[in-house]
Formats: structure tokens, C-alpha cells, sequence
């Protein structure tokens, strides 16, 4: 969502360097892009291991617009699935991500790529105390497929649809599990 239909980028790093990149390949429901940098520059190191329930973690980004920011949190779930509709488990952290912190790197104490930062929870376009970050293993498999042009795409199911919480099973009379399927797109796969 950060690039959006953009065919190039303006990127400005803490030091002031400023590059035009070219974007090469996106995929939206995914949400990732991939870009393309006119000079060789130095990544990140990638973490060792995968965080555990608990680990420090630091968020890089602007956020609202005010530049290198770093915040600090906590890894909770490993695996998060943030959309029905999107099978990608993504990991939840409580690092303040806010818009123009989409895109930028979760990191381990070490400055180890842990993933790109994503989202924030639905339900306010502020940040709440839950963030989310597509790990680097899904990360570098998409953006691989992406580069290679081999990532098969995600079926559009055609639903809406949500888990059955404690609300919503009380008002239904059913048992705290499952899927509520909301609505379905006519003619889609879900029909």
C-alpha cells in the first residue's frame, strides 16, 4: 500500500541521501513491492532465528510524516492471520507503528532484519498497541517470487467473513469457534 500504483519511488535515508528507485514488481494483496535501486547499497543483516514470544524488538520508520523514527515492543503471537482472505501469518508486535511506518524494518536488538513492517489493527488508523510485520522467510519468498515471476497468486475467494468471538456467538446461539461467513461475491469461488 505504500507505493500504490507508483512506477518509481523517492527515497531519502537518515543521512540524506536521496535516490529515485524503480518500482519492478508489486503485489497488493500481499502487500509488497519490490524495488529496484540505481547504486549497490548494504541491507540489513538477516536475524539468525526466528523471535520468540517476547523478544525486543525496535520499529523503523515516518511515522506521520516525522523522519527516522524508532520504536520499541515486544514480539506477541508468532503467526498471526490479520485477513481471512490472505494466508499469511505475520507477526504481532506492540512497537508503535503509525502511517509512514509501513514498509519499514522490524528489527532485533542486534539491528537484524525480523520483517518489514505492514499494518496496524483494524479499527483505527492509529496505532493501538498491535502491529504487524511480514516475516523475513515470507518476506524474501515473495519478493523472490515477485523478482522471479513465479509467486503464484492468491485465489479471490470471494467472502467476507470473520471468526466467531464471544460476541458474536452470543448473539447467534452457536459455540466460540469457526468462521462467520459475512457475505459472498456473486459468481466468485466462495458462491
Amino acid at each position: 500500500h505504500v507505493v500504490g500504483t507508483a512506477e518509481d519511488v523517492r527515497l531519502i535515508d537518515r543521512h540524506g541521501t536521496d535516490l529515485t528507485a524503480l518500482v519492478i514488481a508489486r503485489d497488493p494483496v500481499r502487500d509488497v513491492a519490490v524495488i529496484s535501486l540505481p547504486t549497490a547499497t548494504q541491507g540489513l543483516q538477516l536475524a539468525p532465528e526466528t523471535p520468540q514470544l517476547g523478544d525486543e524488538v525496535f520499529a523503523l520508520g515516518a511515522p506521520l510524516g516525522i523522519e527516522f523514527t524508532l520504536t520499541e515492543g515486544r514480539i506477541s503471537p508468532l503467526a498471526r492471520q490479520t485477513d481471512s482472505a490472505v494466508p499469511m501469518p505475520m507477526l504481532q508486535h506492540d512497537a508503535a507503528v503509525n502511517p509512514g511506518s509501513s514498509g519499514g524494518p522490524l528489527v532485533d536488538a542486534e539491528g537484524r532484519l525480523l520483517g518489514m513492517n505492514s499494518q496496524i489493527a483494524d479499527g483505527s488508523r492509529m496505532f493501538v498497541g498491535i502491529a504487524y510485520a511480514i516475516a523475513t522467510p515470507d518476506l524474501d519468498r515473495i519478493v523472490q517470487g515477485l523478482i522471479d515471476e513465479t509467486l503464484a497468486p492468491l485465489p479471490k475467494l470471494g467472502l467476507t467473513a470473520r471468526p466467531v468471538d464471544r460476541k458474536v456467538a452470543a448473539a447467534l446461539g452457536v459455540p466460540t469457534t469457526g468462521l462467520l461467513v459475512d457475505a459472498t461475491t456473486r459468481g466468485g469461488l466462495a458462491a
